[in-house]
């Protein structure tokens, strides 16, 4: 087998845990901490928004080591971070605590555990097939959602949240460390190998190593500015959504299981997504991609504001989770394109902060119109009119004809 599969394994599980409990466990949390803390769901929002804020700053410093450091180094001290912020929280007396601990450890692990560094590395290890080795490390997002939603739906009324979090620290070091530490390797050429879909004699075999582009090549280019934009107005929405449907549920009435029960429709079909928009991303324009799960998100977020009953609600949801499923593949596959390998650590750093801002402004703009209006109507009517600028803003965006993506890079 080609130990590249390990990578993908090994990312696989780092993300099944860092994304699955931020992306799918995370608003199933809150809901139940903010009972304990009565302190209202803009406060709570507040630790999400403090992990985030850390997204102006850290991915600026974590994007440059992927290209010129350790990427296995990298991911270790982010499943360290995750156990001790794990374990954090679970101490946490009050909301202030929470948002600490939030804005700190976790924030850490978050960005060590991401897209970042995980697909970094999976492009280092693939070449013809990169987009479906990227569709099957982000499905760890979609197994931990079905994982850790169930998890959290059950063992919150048995044993506390609190426990529960201590049980999941306990999992993350006994099922992702061995598998960096005993498989993870940075390169290919760490072992004699070449990238999957490299011909030994080739051009792209026989290529000396290219070394990272200088930031203000990169800053230059249009590409970056239109992706840039467009995934922060995407992913602020969508990460603003994620945090909330939850909370969206309970306040038309659905209970603890039932919410549950929505999140894990959500997951199952973000790993149909994945698996999808991963093999798309290797025949279609990568551009056509993301229009296309722009889209479906738009129609998902539409028909949440009719308020809809509980079966309408879970296919919405189920939508929503499709075309989020498709965008860690298409967005990898998309960078290494435009940008190469060799600097896909320092463009997707350097997007980061744009990221950040869209998700700190969803999450401010949803967590004051509920607490002000009782309902997350208005919010998600706003949110379709952004996500409609999305998609105007990838007009600008013009594929290569052909990627550098094959390069091997070199780290200093």
């Amino acid at each position: 087998m080609f130990h590249g599969w390990w990578i993908v394994a090994t990312v696989f599980m780092a993300q099944l845990f860092m994304v699955g409990f931020m992306s799918y466990g995370y608003g199933l949390l809150i809901v139940e901490v903010e009972k304990e803390f009565a302190c209202g769901m803009e406060k709570m929002n507040a630790g999400a928004m403090a992990m985030t804020a850390i997204g102006f700053v850290l991915p600026l410093v974590v994007g440059p080591l992927v290209d010129r450091w350790s990427v296995r180094g990298l991911m270790l001290i982010g499943v360290g971070g995750l156990v001790a912020g794990l374990l954090a929280l679970s101490l946490a007396p009050g909301w202030i605590a929470w948002a600490v601990v939030m804005g700190s450890i976790v924030a850490i692990a978050n960005t060590l555990l991401g897209p970042i560094v995980g697909q970094a590395a999976v492009s280092r290890w693939f070449t013809r097939s990169r987009g479906r080795a990227m569709g099957i490390a982000a499905l760890g997002t979609s197994i931990g959602g079905l994982v850790i939603a169930p998890l959290f739906g059950t063992s919150f009324e048995s044993i506390g949240w609190r426990m529960t979090l201590r049980i999941m620290a306990v999992l993350v070091a006994l099922l992702a460390l061995p598998l960096l530490l005993v498989f993870f390797r940075n390169h290919p050429r760490d072992l004699g190998l070449l990238p999957e879909g490299v011909e030994a004699g080739s051009a792209a075999a026989s290529a000396p190593p290219v070394r990272p582009a200088a930031a203000g090549e990169i800053l230059r280019q249009l590409p970056f500015w239109a992706i840039s934009i467009c995934l922060a107005l995407f992913l602020g929405t969508y990460n603003a959504m994620l945090m909330n449907v939850p909370k969206f549920a309970a306040d038309l009435g659905a209970d603890s299981m039932a919410r549950s029960n929505m999140i894990v429709a959500l997951t199952l079909a973000g790993l149909v997504g994945k698996l999808a928009f991963g093999w798309l991303a290797d025949r279609i324009p990568l551009n056509l991609g993301l229009w296309t799960a722009i889209g479906l998100t738009a129609t998902a977020i539409g028909v949440m504001t009719t308020e809809p009953e509980m079966p309408v609600l879970v296919a919405s949801a189920a939508l929503m989770g499709l075309a989020a499923g498709g965008i860690l593949p298409v967005w990898g596959a998309l960078m290494a394109q435009v940008f190469g390998v060799a600097n896909f650590g320092r463009a997707m750093g350097f997007q980061a902060p744009f990221i950040t801002a869209g998700a700190l402004a969803g999450l401010a703009l949803v967590g004051r119109i509920r607490d002000q209006t009782g309902s997350y109507v208005l919010a998600f009517q706003i949110f379709v009119g952004v996500l409609a600028v999305a998609a105007a803003v990838l007009v600008m965006l013009k594929m290569p004809k052909a990627a550098p993506s094959a390069a091997v890079a070199v780290t200093e």
